[in-house]
């Protein structure tokens, strides 16, 4: 995640997009 950090906003981090790319089950719940 850290090499994401520079080109995302810490808070983007916290949303649920780039956690969708890893696991399809962030998404569903939501």
């Amino acid at each position: 995640m850290a090499s994401l950090a520079p080109n995302h906003h810490p808070a983007q981090l916290n949303l649920p997009p780039p956690l969708a790319v890893h696991t399809p089950s962030p998404p569903q719940q939501r």
